[in-house]
């Protein structure tokens, strides 16, 4: 017995230590390609290493936004200064509500916001937020923060991302890397902000007919977003970003995700409500991402639908 213990012991051990060495070499040697069950995204497209390095040194702000790439590429918080409120955009590449839900709960007390706006496009509540979490593991400062995360997700790629992570810091000194202000096509603004070069929109939505479907354990971690701002008395709006009327009209339940989301609190869908402001050759870089002059123009919109609230939420006293 005492054999069959030992030697169950040195197997795993050696096999532990296999398994970091294998893994410490296929991140590190082997193509992007060959890596699918491990992705380290450091200093990924979406900025998410300057976004976290940056809201550690923030001590306030008016405004607290979370999200995908609509909340990050959609709000601007130059236009929002104009008006005199501050914003921060905590929003990150393919943001579901899971990581939502433990970024608010992470950031809520550091930043103190006085209202918190979750960008909510319905593609968040289909996908598994892999994608999501694997970009925070590799960016996030602290590696508890990266953990949960990872078990948020309890994926395979996740906690492969979190060993190589953890890893990479130990031997490359990764946490001292400092990310590029303008990768490619787009640029960093001090504020969580990406704005990127102007484009304009040439896709067309697939001619098929397309539905949401939502994924239940999103659906609570948004609910439990909402309920933590409740808890803490913080004001919060659900905000659907534009997307072209092309790719609107090719889903055949967005009405029945507007009740969705209307049930769940104060509701702001911009392309339900202007439907001319925007157009989808000009105004779009993409079917569903904002260019610059897009951003202005549904930034400006917002703010002058939402004045009332925005004021009563952010010059209220204290919650």
């Amino acid at each position: 017995m005492k054999a069959f213990i030992k030697n169950s012991a040195l197997f795993i051990l050696i096999s532990s230590l296999l398994y970091v060495l294998l893994l410490l070499a296929w991140g590190t040697f082997l193509p992007d390609y060959f890596n699918k069950n491990m992705r380290y995204k450091l200093g990924y497209y979406g900025f998410m290493n300057s976004r976290l390095k940056e809201i550690e040194t923030l001590k306030k702000c008016d405004i607290l936004i979370l999200g995908s790439s609509h909340a990050y590429k959609g709000f601007d918080p130059r236009i929002f200064k104009q008006f005199g409120f501050t914003i921060f955009n905590l929003g990150s590449s393919n943001q579901t509500p899971l990581q939502s839900n433990l970024l608010l709960q992470k950031y809520l007390p550091l930043v103190q916001p006085k209202l918190v706006i979750l960008e909510v496009y319905p593609e968040g509540l289909e996908m598994d937020g892999v994608e999501s979490a694997v970009d925070i593991i590799s960016n996030t400062p602290k590696l508890e923060d990266a953990y949960q995360h990872a078990h948020a997700v309890n994926d395979l790629t996740a906690y492969n991302t979190l060993v190589y992570s953890a890893l990479r810091r130990i031997i490359f000194n990764d946490q001292s890397f400092t990310e590029a202000v303008k990768i490619d096509k787009d640029t960093y603004i001090s504020g969580g902000y990406v704005e990127r070069n102007l484009e304009y929109n040439t896709q067309k939505p697939s001619a098929l007919e397309q539905k949401w479907k939502i994924r239940p354990k999103q659906l609570e971690a948004l609910k439990s977003s909402i309920s933590l701002l409740n808890q803490k008395n913080i004001p919060f709006i659900l905000v659907q970003a534009p997307i072209t009327k092309q790719l609107k009209n090719s889903y055949s339940n967005s009405v029945e995700m507007d009740t969705l989301y209307l049930h769940l609190g104060p509701y702001y869908n911009f392309s339900t409500i202007h439907t001319s402001i925007l157009s989808d050759s000009l105004d779009f870089y993409d079917l569903h991402h904002l260019n610059q002059t897009g951003v202005v123009k549904f930034n400006m919109a917002f703010i002058n639908d939402n004045d009332l609230f925005l004021q009563q939420s952010i010059y209220a006293p204290s919650h």
